[in-house]
């Protein structure tokens, strides 16, 4: 069985079209597949306002909705949406993403034997679209763990990913960010240490809006939430020291350099090292 999970705040808007996206998808799937299950699985994550579900009337998938006492923020909502799964293969997709219909379908085939499979998409911008990943060799980043430390976060989103349930670190389960922003870099970096290796599936599948209020357009949030996972890592012992310490470091860079908009060569020489990966790992 598939689980696909949505955290909602204030998100009744986005509903109808996350039930058309699960349907067109589960469809796709069973055509292949028809002995595969799949449940959507909403996390209310705004009590005050219920959740208008649309009707599920001859839907081909089972619809659980969760509401959570209070606002315990994306990454509880959603370590406790994967506790309740009853699918061995679970996706993570915001309330404003988009896959096409084939998703669950090619993810499941590209996934194999293996724990979780990233598949490509396109960025959306105010500005225009781009690629996530240009090329194959920009996809293979996915499994290098220093360009995530140095660099930037190299899966985009959780709605990119199919995974194994088992393979979710109980690390990553019981230690929620109240910060909002990191969640999903702190599953892949646990991901990542515990020995996974993300199988890579080319076709463009998800968009991604960086649009808006989009929280991954907020740096100085996202290094919040990304500072409030290191400590969370130090207390816990749950990566080694050095790697937890060049995290660190980039959030250090990106304060002294990435709030200026021209930032003085004297702040940028001590982090040479991050600097390059940067640059590499944004031009390739």
């Amino acid at each position: 069985m598939f689980s696909v999970i949505t955290t909602t705040y204030n998100g009744n808007e986005y509903l109808e079209k996350l039930f058309s996206m699960v349907e067109a998808n589960t469809l796709t799937l069973q055509k292949v597949y028809p002995d595969l299950q799949v449940e959507y699985l909403l996390v209310n994550d705004s009590p005050w306002e219920p959740l208008a579900i649309p009707k599920t009337e001859g839907l081909h998938f089972q619809c659980r909705v969760l509401t959570n006492p209070e606002n315990y923020g994306i990454h509880k909502s959603r370590a406790l949406a994967i506790g309740e799964a009853k699918g061995e293969l679970i996706t993570i997709l915001d309330q404003d993403d988009q896959i096409a219909d084939e998703f669950l379908l090619s993810q499941y085939e590209a996934l194999g034997d293996g724990d979780a499979v990233i598949c490509n998409g396109i960025k959306e911008f105010d500005t225009g679209n781009k690629p996530i990943y240009r090329d194959g060799f920009k996809m293979h980043l996915i499994n290098c763990k220093c360009f995530y430390l140095k660099a930037a976060n190299q899966i985009v989103s959780p709605g990119q990913c199919l995974m194994r349930k088992e393979a979710v670190p109980q690390k990553w389960l019981e230690n929620p960010l109240t910060a909002n922003g990191s969640d999903d870099l702190f599953l892949w970096l646990l991901m990542l240490d515990q020995g996974t290796k993300f199988i890579k599936n080319p076709k463009k599948l998800y968009i991604h809006k960086q649009v808006g209020s989009n929280l991954s357009n907020s740096l100085k949030k996202m290094c919040n939430s990304d500072l409030q996972m290191c400590e969370i890592m130090h207390q816990k012992k749950l990566m080694a020291e050095r790697d937890i310490h060049n995290r660190e470091r980039l959030c250090a860079f990106l304060k002294k350099c990435g709030y200026r908009n021209r930032p003085l060569l004297s702040t940028l020489l001590p982090y040479a090292d991050i600097l390059f990966l940067k640059v590499f790992a944004y031009y390739i």
